[in-house]
């Protein structure tokens, strides 16, 4: 390990069991920028076998609140996810974190964009961060509708699932409305590498509940990626805000 780097090593798991993961992370510091190269692991695969599927793998940011302006590039601008995508163009997006969230009849998380490549957090004068996403993951398996398998990322997945939003999802569940939700103290943004499909296709009520196994992720794989945090201010990062119905 060099002067400007730093390494951490975790483990993941649900107690009091043995973990189910062993994590690394890398973390450069450079001049102008802040690298973080994330490695994760499965300890016993016979003991992740029985889940179909993870939900997420990924990093979660707390931000200052101040940074309420978010700009992307990849899908959108609506929310969209692996599975739920083929609306939202790829493009570079500029939203608030309060259009970003969705008032669904049950709280929940929402908001999520898909494939995303670069995501910036800026405050009314232009200063936030950047982060930029790289993966050095072997590429997704093509979308073969409806087959498929799990993969260490969902078929067609191009990029980060990426979320910013005024609430923290630990909290979602103890509200039954969407005006109960308690904003944090902090933005929270998500940056996921793996996200699964949220299901659904529409029709009929129990085609709500209907999910594809190629937007599964196995808890058997690997994960490699990388964050790349710049700082910004005023001028550095310009982005011509479109409407939402323009590609």
């Amino acid at each position: 390990m060099s002067e400007d780097e730093l390494t951490i090593h975790v483990t993941f798991g649900l107690l009091p069991g043995k973990p189910l993961y062993r994590i690394c992370c890398i973390i450069s510091f450079g001049a102008k920028s802040i690298n973080i190269r994330v490695n994760v692991r499965p300890v016993v695969c016979r003991q992740l076998k029985n889940l179909p599927t993870l939900p997420r793998v990924g990093t979660r940011f707390m931000l200052q609140p101040s940074l309420s302006t978010v700009s992307w590039l990849g899908r959108g601008p609506h929310e969209c996810y692996p599975d739920r995508k083929a609306s939202a163009f790829f493009n570079v997006h500029q939203r608030s974190v309060e259009e970003m969230h969705f008032p669904y009849i049950v709280p929940g998380e929402c908001g999520g964009v898909a494939d995303v490549q670069w995501v910036a957090a800026q405050d009314s004068q232009g200063n936030g961060l950047l982060v930029q996403y790289t993966c050095d993951d072997h590429a997704p398996a093509v979308e073969d509708f409806p087959s498929g398998v799990p993969g260490a990322r969902p078929a067609g997945m191009c990029g980060a699932q990426v979320s910013v939003s005024h609430y923290h999802p630990h909290t979602m569940p103890d509200a039954a409305h969407d005006y109960q939700l308690q904003k944090s103290n902090a933005l929270v943004m998500n940056i996921d590498t793996a996200h699964c499909g949220i299901g659904g296709t529409g029709g009929a009520t129990e085609g709500v509940w209907i999910y594809y196994k190629q937007y599964y992720i196995d808890p058997c794989a690997n994960w490699d990626y990388e964050l790349n945090l710049t700082p910004l201010v005023p001028g550095q990062l310009e982005v011509e805000r479109r409407p939402a119905n323009f590609a």
